[in-house]
């Protein structure tokens, strides 16, 4: 953890390793709008449930001869069973009382994966649909109401690998996002990649790992959480954008997956990261190892 008195010496080795990016582009990914809409699906799915209306939730399926829908106990595969099941599963419930987490949206083109966390009453489980474009709009394909597909597969409906890329992503996530609130740079440092960017309260941005200090350094956000962070995770299930918003900020995070681990590769707690980021230059400051250098021992000084 940063020790409070060493602040002023700590911002001013900061200053030295802030690296302002003005060359940098980025370039729009229409993967990730297709994530916005499902996850508005997945928004579609709790109201439907919230109201206890099972016809609202069966409109939110394509009506395909391999549409399914499986509960603990019950597997449908035409929407008149599957109309007839949620009318008997919603009964024992009240209005208002399903709680789901934010999407988690994995796409996988043509379509994508949705994953809802859920607490309904005294249950709880992982909603999982292979969701598809229909007419033109995206729709549940195959749903497990309760996630036991992600462990054993059913009718074909095999959700292991897509499951564990998921679970993969929430885990960086919410490391990197427990470690930011914390402003514990130990941990973080074990998360960032070489050519991490932050952009700050202010909007400055910076590629130094160090710089992300500069996060403690400020009024922490609070609040952030894995359950009130929307995921997107696409390219195979290597990139990921994680974000949330907070009254006064919204607090984003990029992701990437490679040799099996996820690391942070870009951070921001004010600039929405909605797109994909890329260096224009691809490589970092020609000084960097030196300013590195330097700026460690300055923090290691008493």
């Amino acid at each position: 953890m940063i020790r409070w008195a060493r602040v002023p010496r700590l911002a001013r080795a900061l200053a030295a390793l802030v690296l302002i990016a003005s060359a940098s582009g980025t370039r729009a990914d229409p993967r990730f709008d297709a994530a916005v809409e499902v996850s508005r699906l997945g928004g579609s799915v709790g109201d439907a449930l919230n109201a206890l209306d099972a016809d609202a939730f069966v409109r939110l399926m394509t009506d395909a001869p391999d549409t399914l829908l499986i509960g603990s106990d019950f597997v449908a595969d035409n929407l008149q069973d599957i109309a007839l099941w949620l009318d008997a599963r919603i009964a024992g419930h009240r209005r208002g009382t399903f709680a789901p987490s934010q999407p988690r949206v994995l796409l996988e083109s043509p379509d994508a994966w949705l994953e809802l966390e859920w607490t309904w009453g005294a249950e709880s489980g992982i909603l999982i649909a292979l969701c598809r474009v229909v007419g033109g709009r995206w729709t549940l394909w195959k749903v497990d109401l309760d996630g036991g597909v992600r462990n054993t597969p059913q009718r074909g409906f095999d959700a292991r690998v897509p499951h564990a890329r998921i679970a993969g992503a929430i885990d960086m996530m919410e490391q990197a996002a427990t470690a930011m609130t914390d402003g514990d740079f130990a941990v973080l440092e074990r998360f960032l990649r070489e050519d991490f960017r932050f952009t700050d309260n202010r909007g400055r941005e910076s590629f130094a790992p160090e710089s992300f200090i500069i996060a403690a350094l400020t009024p922490t956000p609070r609040g952030v959480d894995k359950e009130r962070m929307t995921l997107f995770i696409a390219d195979g299930g290597t990139r990921a954008i994680a974000f949330q918003d907070l009254p006064d900020r919204r607090v984003s995070l990029v992701l990437q997956r490679s040799g099996g681990q996820w690391q942070v590769a870009a951070a921001s707690l004010s600039t929405p990261l909605d797109v994909l980021p890329v260096d224009a230059r691809r490589r970092l400051p020609a000084m960097w190892g030196r300013m590195k250098a330097s700026a460690a021992r300055d923090l290691a000084m008493p």
